[in-house]
């Protein structure tokens, strides 16, 4: 599903990781963990293409994303890819229907359709707001909750997951990690964390030496 061949990164000089290989396999939940600046948020950029590696290849699904005309690329993305960051990456100032509907716009489906499947996954991630809410009037756990709903309505291939419960308090922290949890087996998933209790949910960790 995910391969690495080689991977080199530097910042400012310094090589954040040289040579690094690794394989993860499909359905797979993974940690990657290290301290701090060891590079984890780094790697798991250059993985999901946001941050450009100095050398190596990155293979996904198959494909070696570090040759992939932009085109292909941006297909990729759209089609394969989700992602769960911290400060959730949702369009505050509009409204939760309009964060949904995002991931919908390619989706041959009706507007009645598109309507149930938004309010099946509101449901399933146990959030009781109207879709007209405004994002900005929700907490910390409420958002990232349309966060993992957005991803639940793309069903995407690969799931990269940088700290997402690193601003959460522990009840919304374990909502959130049993909703990821239901990922495993039909999307592999990609977790940064410094947080054990995160790593208990994952089948293994990558750790990065310093």
């Amino acid at each position: 599903m995910i391969r690495l061949n080689n991977l080199r990164k530097q910042f400012n000089g310094v090589n954040l990781f040289s040579d690094l290989s690794l394989n993860i396999n499909k359905g797979e939940m993974v940690a990657i963990t290290g301290r701090s600046g060891s590079g984890k948020s780094t790697l798991l950029g250059c993985m999901c293409g946001l941050e450009k590696n100095d050398g190596g290849t990155i293979y996904i699904d198959g494909d070696d994303i570090t040759k992939m005309k932009r085109k292909h690329k941006m297909l990729l993305y759209r089609n394969k890819l989700g992602y769960l960051f911290q400060n959730y990456a949702l369009i505050t100032h509009e409204t939760i229907e309009h964060n949904l509907d995002i991931v919908l716009t390619y989706k041959k489906l009706s507007k009645s359709q598109k309507k149930v499947l938004k309010n099946d996954v509101m449901k399933k991630v146990g959030l009781n707001k109207p879709l007209n809410t405004k994002i900005y009037t929700l907490s910390g756990g409420e958002q990232q909750r349309v966060a993992i709903a957005r991803l639940l309505l793309k069903e995407p291939l690969i799931i990269f997951a940088d700290e997402p419960t690193g601003a959460l308090d522990n009840d919304n922290k374990y909502k959130i990690l049993e909703l990821l949890s239901e990922f495993k087996g039909k999307s592999t998933i990609l977790i940064v964390t410094h947080d054990e209790e995160v790593m208990k949910y994952c089948d293994r960790n990558i750790q990065l030496a310093t």
